[in-house]
């Protein structure tokens, strides 16, 4: 018969606790207060064709016509200040934005509601400013349309008016549609002009409303028709470059036409 006897020691618990901690990104020169909207958010929230439009979607940022358009923490439409790449396009008359530039244009909108250097001067509200897309070392484009017509709309709700012939009385009336469609399409492209140096994005946006409107003149009987077709086109391009890789020189154009 064979034994063996084994000796068992009781193991030693080793334990090893280790604690790391970043430290928080904390800019202690700025004090700004606001939001950045990425290409890759205003893709996906609901938003109106215009780049200003997109910063309603960041905490204490409304929109209200009757107070001339955006509101920053409380301002009226009128104390903004806009701006698109760097260039200030503030409507000069009534303090709101003076330019209309698409969301398919757009890479980033900025919104500063308070704390803003100095160089934002005259603006009691906030400072809205979009930088636009640019291309890369390769070719990226899209193509599309927005659409609509009377055909997509509902019914014409019945408004209450005096009647014309007597203004003691109140009658409801229902107004007929005008025949109307509105079609924008809308293409864009970027890509390098040499390849780690230079880069373009174009885009061009036209639109119009073809609209038709018959009425009736009570004096006479006659019948007429009554045609427009207001096109707006928005053209916008810009042109980035380096001057060596890894140097921070960069150089920049922007122009957009509108008529």
């Amino acid at each position: 018969m064979l034994k063996i006897d084994l000796s068992l020691a009781v193991g030693g618990v080793a334990e090893n606790v280790r604690v790391t901690a970043d430290s928080p990104l904390i800019d202690v020169k700025q004090n700004v207060a606001g939001a950045v909207v990425s290409s890759e958010i205003i893709e996906r929230i609901p938003k109106g064709r215009d780049f200003a439009g997109v910063v309603t979607s960041a905490p204490g940022i409304t929109s209200e016509a009757r107070n001339r358009g955006i509101q920053i923490d409380g301002a009226s439409g009128a104390d903004n200040r806009f701006l698109i790449d760097g260039v200030d396009t503030t409507n000069l008359l009534n303090g709101t934005s003076g330019k209309t530039l698409p969301v398919d244009f757009v890479d980033t909108v900025q919104a500063k509601a308070s704390g803003y250097a100095a160089e934002y001067r005259a603006s009691l509200g906030g400072v809205i400013s979009a930088i636009t897309k640019s291309g890369g070392n390769q070719y990226h484009g899209a193509a599309g349309i927005y659409y609509t017509s009377d055909a997509l709309q509902g019914d014409v709700r019945q408004t209450l008016r005096l009647n014309p012939s007597n203004q003691n009385v109140a009658e409801y009336v229902t107004t007929p549609k005008d025949d109307y469609s509105s079609p924008e399409p809308i293409v864009n492209l970027g890509g390098p002009i040499k390849t780690d140096r230079v880069w373009f994005f174009v885009g061009y946006d036209p639109s119009w409303t073809a609209r038709a409107r018959t009425v009736r003149f009570n004096s006479t009987g006659q019948v007429a028709t009554f045609d427009q077709k207001p096109i707006t086109n928005i053209f916008n391009y810009n042109v980035t470059g380096q001057i060596a890789k890894g140097r921070s020189g960069c150089s920049s154009a922007h122009w957009a036409a509108f008529s």
